[in-house]
Order: structure tokens, then C-alpha cells, then sequence
């Protein structure tokens, strides 16, 4: 049984002392991987040339697949329509799904829904820019186990997809045609913005297929030296072919990174990681982005041995709850507090080495 996503929400689903996939990794450069299979419905036209009644008829057939299929009793859902803002806010900022931002009219969010499993490694939605997206993702580089877990979702629904010769599957965005592959990998690096230009080191990376976008994906900047890099094309090439050359330039900006962080002077580093670390240790009010540039310092500091005052874990849990709809679930503070609260929380947890998943004291 499918459950309501807001009634999971209730339950601790996304809130409440628990961390998006991608913050809950323990490599130091790659923070998550995530394959995206992209499949339409035979007979019906895409999305964005379907009327509503029939979006509705696609999403009620996908759905009844869903509900008889093996995962259906670890998945939630819920309607674009019907989502709150702020089952909106936290999937949108716990990377999990984009399309919940979507600034739609009401009439062509009605028939998309959203389903999440509760580790949040799995995520379906329903009538985006095609009929069909499965997301599979894990918290290191392991594209190909993601690959598996997504294409063994399409292949339990077992549905008649749209696909025509010599083209292959059929799909809204001609560049992902044939195999409706997406591929997206999470990197932190700070190093790399550092000593590089980045307006050179992402132009290489264009040339060979691939871009590096803002945590929130396309079109969006970085946050605290995190990037987003996704495939920009797997048209005419096999999923062996498009993942294999995917890897190898992840593998090449994580040796770049690692060639960065060795070329930074070891007093250098350590000044620069403890003056971010005493910022954040007694600021009074902060807002989002100096936060989240402050903590990729510390994070770089954690992992190259300049500040052992606080745990990774810790940095985790502290990473993601200043965000702001995160920070609202988490604390219960009002909008016009967020700066003056996140730099409570921030000092908190440093004092503590811990997060607090109550109301902070003094509020």
C-alpha cells in the first residue's frame, strides 16, 4: 500500500534527526551518485502536449502498476497539487526532486504526482517533462548499482513504454532519447574553486559532456563549493558507453580536487579553515550562503586534519538543517528569524559537537 506523504511526514518521514542521502555519505569528495531513468507511456501524447484528462489516465495507470509492484509498501506519495509548501521546501532542498518547485499554472501540476521511499534513495514522479522518472541514488560513486535499482523499478512495472526505431525509447528532451538516461553526481570542492579558475576547469568539463551545476541542479549555483554534475547528452550511445565515460571524468575532477588540497600551503589551510570556523563559532545572525561557504571550509578542515573540534557527522546534521525550510521544520522559527536562528543553531552545535532536533533554548 502506497502511503500519503504528508501523513509520513508526521511520522518523522524527512524531519526529525534524519539526513537526505547525499549529506549522509563518508567519502570526502563525492557526496552521492544518482541514475534517472526517463520512460513515456505508449499511445499517449508527452506531457507538455496532453490534456489534463489525459495526464489523469496516465498517472492512474502508472499508479495501479506502482501499487501492485514490489516497492509499493515502502514508497509515499503525494499530488503537486495537494503538497503542502513545505513538502515542497524539503524535497526540493534535500535534492531529492526539482520539479516540486515548478512555477506551473494549477491546472498542469494537478495530474503530477511525486513518490518517495523513506531513506530517500528511491523517487518516482509522474507526469514531469515525461510520463515516468525513476531516480535511484546511493551516498558514494556507485553509478552502476544506481543504474540497477532504477532499471529494475521500470522493469517491475512492466509497462508498454513508447520506443521507435532507430531512435529507441522516446522521449521529451532529444538529448536523452534512445536510452532515457540521466546521470547526476554530488562533488564537494573547495579546493578546486580555490586554486582554479572555475570558468576553465567547467569548460573542460562541457567539452567532454558534462556540466556542473548548483546542488539544486539545472540552472542553479553553487552552494558551499557543492556542485551538481550531470550528463548533458546520451543520445546514439548505450548505457555501458554513457556511464563508463560519465565515471571518467568524475574520476578526473575528484583527482584535480585531490591535487588542489596538496597544493594549499599547510598554514594556509589551517588559517583559512579556523577563521571560518571561528565565524561561524560566535557570529550573531547569518545568512544561508555565508553559512554554507563557512562550513565547506570546516568540512575541508575535517578532512585534511586542520580542525578536529568537531565531528563529520556532526557537520553533516549542521549542513543541512541551515537550510531554510529545514531550519523551520527543525527549530519552529519564523521566517523573518532564519539568519538570527541559524547562527544559534550553528554556535549550539559547535559548543556541543551535536545538533539539536528541538526547539532552540533561548527562543
Amino acid at each position: 500500500m502506497i502511503k500519503k506523504m504528508e501523513k509520513g511526514i508526521n511520522s518523522d518521514f524527512l524531519i526529525k534527526d534524519s539526513l537526505p542521502l547525499w549529506m549522509r555519505g563518508k567519502e570526502k569528495i563525492v557526496k552521492s551518485s544518482s541514475v534517472i531513468l526517463n520512460r513515456n507511456i505508449k499511445g499517449f501524447k508527452f506531457p507538455h502536449k496532453a490534456s489534463l484528462e489525459e495526464k489523469r489516465k496516465v498517472c492512474s495507470r502508472i499508479l495501479g502498476r506502482i501499487h501492485h509492484s514490489a516497492i509499493s509498501s515502502e514508497l509515499f506519495y503525494d499530488s503537486l497539487q495537494e503538497m503542502t509548501p513545505k513538502v515542497k521546501g524539503l524535497l526540493y532542498e534535500r535534492h531529492d526532486c526539482y520539479v516540486t518547485m515548478s512555477n506551473e499554472c494549477l491546472e498542469h501540476n494537478e495530474a503530477k504526482v511525486v513518490l518517495i521511499n523513506k531513506d530517500e534513495t528511491i523517487v518516482i514522479v509522474i507526469n514531469d517533462d515525461d510520463h515516468l522518472q525513476v531516480k535511484a541514488s546511493t551516498p558514494s560513486f556507485d553509478l552502476k548499482s544506481c543504474y540497477k535499482i532504477a532499471d529494475s523499478i521500470i522493469k517491475q512495472l512492466d509497462m508498454d513504454y513508447a520506443i521507435k526505431e532507430p531512435f529507441g525509447y522516446l522521449t521529451a528532451s532529444p538529448a536523452i532519447m534512445s536510452t532515457g538516461l540521466q546521470i547526476e553526481t554530488v562533488l564537494h570542492l573547495p579546493a578546486l574553486m580555490i586554486m582554479e579558475d572555475s570558468e576553465s576547469w567547467t569548460n573542460d568539463l562541457r567539452e567532454m559532456g558534462v556540466t556542473a551545476e548548483g546542488v539544486f541542479g539545472h540552472g542553479t549555483s553553487p552552494h558551499g563549493n557543492i556542485f551538481t554534475f550531470c550528463n548533458q547528452n546520451t543520445r546514439r550511445k548505450n548505457i555501458e558507453e554513457s556511464l563508463s565515460s560519465f565515471e571518467k571524468c568524475i574520476k578526473n575532477t575528484v583527482k584535480k580536487e585531490t591535487k588542489c588540497r596538496k597544493g594549499i600551503e599547510k598554514l594556509d589551510l589551517k588559517n583559512m579553515t579556523n577563521r571560518a570556523y571561528g565565524m561561524l563559532r560566535y557570529c550573531e545572525k547569518i545568512d544561508f550562503q555565508e553559512a554554507i561557504t563557512g562550513l565547506s571550509l570546516v568540512r575541508l578542515g575535517i578532512d585534511e586534519g586542520t580542525i578536529k573540534r568537531i565531528d563529520l557527522p556532526t557537520l553533516n546534521k549542521l549542513t543541512h538543517y541551515i537550510f531554510p525550510t529545514e531550519l523551520q521544520c527543525v527549530v519552529g522559527c519564523p521566517p523573518d528569524e532564519l539568519d538570527i536562528v541559524r547562527a544559534k543553531v550553528i554556535k549550539q552545535a559547535l559548543e556541543k559537537s551535536q545538533i539539536p532536533t528541538t526547539k532552540v533554548v533561548g527562543l
